[in-house]
């Protein structure tokens, strides 16, 4: 069973996550325009969103992309 923590998949969909949220940050501070909010409303599903960039935020702390170790030759 591969291990979910190395998972290259893993990796990128908490990258992208994090990626989204700086984004919608950066409206957030430069224009007060709140984009999570605007598609999925403030009720569950924007909960749910900032719910996944969070525990993204603490994947990608724990398990940080040069932890990734691949040989250069076999």
């Amino acid at each position: 069973m591969k291990n979910f923590t190395t998972s290259p998949m893993v990796k990128k969909i908490a990258w992208i996550l994090l990626i989204v949220w700086w984004l919608n940050r950066g409206l957030m501070w430069l224009f007060n325009f709140d984009l999570v909010a605007l598609i999925f409303g403030y009720g569950f599903f924007a909960r749910l969103v900032y719910t996944l960039v969070g525990l993204a935020t603490v994947y990608t702390l724990l398990y940080p992309a040069s932890k990734i170790h691949t040989p250069l030759r076999k």
